[in-house]
């Protein structure tokens, strides 16, 4: 599942904006990516999406969020992260583990994470998939 926009601006070429989540559901892995240019429109148009992927996973499932594809996020994207985040914990995510190679480009996943997820969730920021992937192993 994904949500894709190609748009086109005069000089400028083509820019890919997209927000795309995945699950692998075996695993009970929901995967967030944030592609290239990343506006509040491409995180409402996601939020359906995510409570349909949502309702296939059980209680304690993880998140992985990737934002290694990642060329900027509009920051009035922030209150729709917090709106994912509490969707998140309303299906009782069991932990997040965030790949964030440049730290330039987080608009306060851990500041948001602080008002929209529970406490005692663990959270593990890593900077490359090779961190996160041994976060990951079953």
């Amino acid at each position: 599942s994904q949500q894709n926009e190609l748009n086109e601006f005069p000089g400028s070429g083509s820019i890919v904006r997209m927000f795309l989540a995945s699950i692998n559901q075996p695993r009970q892995l929901l995967v967030t990516r944030y592609i290239d240019i990343v506006t509040p429109e491409d995180l409402d148009r996601g939020v359906r999406e995510l409570d349909e992927l949502l309702s296939l996973l059980t209680p304690g499932f993880t998140l992985l969020v990737d934002l290694s594809q990642l060329t900027s996020m509009d920051a009035a994207c922030a209150s729709r992260i917090g709106t994912f985040m509490e969707h998140f914990t309303r299906a009782e995510i069991g932990r997040v583990v965030r790949v964030i190679p440049d730290a330039s480009k987080d608009i306060g996943f851990n500041i948001l994470g602080a008002f929209h997820y529970p406490k005692e969730l663990p959270v593990a920021n890593c900077v490359t998939f090779q961190q996160a992937a041994k976060l990951l192993e079953p």
